[in-house]
């Protein structure tokens, strides 16, 4: 596990967290894996701990709502990925 002390403190530049209600979650899931299978209590505890962390570090974490059209959570991911980009410092 020495190999690993490298990654202490790694963070990603930008994250994002496509944020829906568990509910409507579980309603879209087909065929439900192990942790699909949990009760909704379980999936609110997690998804309440995601935005948490996004409220933490909001310069890092882009919150988006999964309720929106794909092509709208797209456009978004775009938009934000771009204004990433140009606010990177290149020498």
């Amino acid at each position: 596990m020495k190999d690993l002390e490298i990654f202490n403190n790694l963070e990603p530049d930008l994250t994002f967290l496509l944020d829906t209600d568990p509910g409507l979650t579980k309603s879209r899931v087909g065929i439900p894996d192990r942790i699909e299978k949990e009760d909704l209590e379980f999936h609110s505890t997690i998804r309440n701990a995601y935005l948490s962390l996004a409220k933490e570090a909001p310069e890092r974490i882009t919150l988006i709502n999964a309720n929106e059209t794909i092509e709208n959570i797209h456009r978004q991911i775009i938009k934000r990925t771009l204004s990433f980009i140009e606010e990177v410092p290149y020498e």
